[in-house]
């Protein structure tokens, strides 16, 4: 997260501590057009810690007197049948429940992470990323230990965890030499390729449910954090809920930074890479009105 958005959180209540940050980085690890990494410096950045932001943001919200209606499934019926006059702001993620369309790559790059345990030195724990003929790898860390991620498709992400740190070991070993033997345990996984949502009728779509975006060309958890902030004065001025006008072209600038970043790998005529890049060109050509390869899916919610 960019610092400013960290301090956006500050200015809500969040303290920094409580999600790990302990400093600020401002350089990458970048393994990507050359097969050596090269470090890359960039806009400072913090490394938050999850689920304790999640936590935290719904301890604020609480406090704040917000009312929560848990065990009722969000559905595209449930949200016709409420009254008109009540404002839909739909956080559902890439589930997307109140979009007309969403648009995706079929079968989507797949993502897998790893949690590794102990304290590492501030250098280690910078983001550092790396091209792989399956997909790519990154990794970050703060205070509360380091994270690894694997995306992509097939036993790239598929294999246990030994085979993953053999395969990075191979791919990038400046990612796993510091990683202590029986230190990994297993994360969260799902899709992680660009997915766009076309807004529906009434609800303001936010964060991912607008626009997933993909690792390789990121910020999406401030833009999400960002979404809210812009709701949520839209809701409390009385303005109206729908889609903003400009949501449509939301993914131009996005899709044609990740095609950039997948063109420029050495690994881009591999044949997971060459679908996401054939999905990717077909997008961007109409970035006014984007749509899948596979329309006869694109449509499934």
């Amino acid at each position: 997260m960019p610092a400013q958005a960290l301090a956006l959180l500050v200015e809500l209540g969040v303290h920094p501590g409580i999600l790990g940050v302990d400093a600020l980085f401002e350089g990458r690890r970048v393994q990507w057009e050359t097969p050596q990494p090269t470090l890359v410096s960039g806009p400072r950045v913090a490394h938050l810690g999850r689920p304790g932001l999640d936590c935290a943001l719904l301890g604020l919200a609480e406090r704040a007197g917000v009312r929560w209606k848990a065990g009722t499934p969000v559905t595209r019926d449930a949200l016709r049948d409420l009254d008109p006059r009540v404002a839909i702001l739909d956080a559902t993620g890439r589930a997307a429940v109140s979009a007309a369309r969403c648009d995706r790559p079929r079968p989507p790059l797949v993502s897998r992470l790893f949690h590794v345990g102990g304290r590492f030195p501030e250098p280690a724990r910078a983001f550092g990323i790396a091209a792989g003929p399956s997909g790519y790898a990154y990794r970050l860390g703060n205070a509360q230990g380091l994270v690894l991620g694997v995306v992509g498709r097939g036993e790239w992400v598929r294999a246990g965890i030994d085979a993953v740190l053999a395969g990075l070991a191979e791919v990038a070993p400046w990612m796993v030499a510091d990683v202590p033997a029986g230190a990994v345990a297993p994360g969260r996984s799902g899709a992680a390729s660009t997915q766009w949502a076309v807004p529906g009728a009434r609800a303001l779509l936010l964060g991912d449910a607008a626009l997933a975006r993909d690792a390789l060309a990121s910020q999406g958890l401030a833009a999400g954090l960002c979404d809210a902030v812009r709701a949520a004065s839209l809701v409390s001025g009385g303005s109206e809920s729908g889609p903003p006008k400009d949501q449509a072209t939301l993914p131009t600038a996005h899709i044609r930074h990740v095609l950039h970043a997948v063109d420029s790998s050495p690994f881009r005529q591999s044949p997971g890479w060459r679908e996401y890049r054939a999905f990717l060109y077909a997008v961007s050509a109409e970035p006014s009105s984007p749509v899948s390869l596979d329309q006869r899916n694109s449509n499934t919610l």
